[in-house]
């Protein structure tokens, strides 16, 4: 990461990194956000809220892609904000929710796609806001389940 990233930004997204993709830990990666924050995933309906609902969400990812990891290609940061961009990349050979109540069995198929992570920083290095974006659609396309 560059200098310019600022010290909140980079504790943020080392401790996540470290955490789930180093680890595949979701209990450790959840500890990097504040405890009421709010994470946003196009795959949801609604803004996840508290540290224990986003554990759950990041659980059922790296149930999913149990060899889930990430190339972080860019940062940006100002005062509170920073913006990651990052390439995931894994296998799913875990059971994928597709949907509230819609699980499909793995497919065994290799993923890999851009994602831009939003976050805002608190001053102790924990992030308050995630609003991760990414083309669930060529997800969905890439584990042979959509007519893409």
């Amino acid at each position: 990461m560059s200098t310019a990233v600022t010290d909140r930004a980079q504790q943020v997204i080392e401790g996540f990194r470290e955490a789930f993709f180093g680890r595949h830990d979701a209990e450790a990666a959840a500890q990097v956000y504040t405890e009421d924050a709010t994470l946003w995933d196009p795959t949801t309906p609604e803004t996840i809220r508290g540290r224990a609902a986003i554990e759950a969400n990041l659980a059922a990812y790296l149930t999913a892609f149990p060899d889930l990891d990430a190339d972080v290609t860019n940062v940006i940061s100002a005062g509170e904000w920073f913006v990651a961009e990052l390439t995931l990349h894994g296998t799913n050979t875990g059971p994928l929710e597709v949907e509230p109540g819609v699980t499909v069995p793995p497919t065994g198929k290799p993923v890999q796609m851009k994602v831009c992570w939003v976050g805002r920083a608190t001053a102790d290095g924990l992030c308050a806001e995630d609003r991760s974006y990414f083309d669930a659609a060529s997800l969905l396309a890439q584990l042979g389940l959509s007519g893409e």
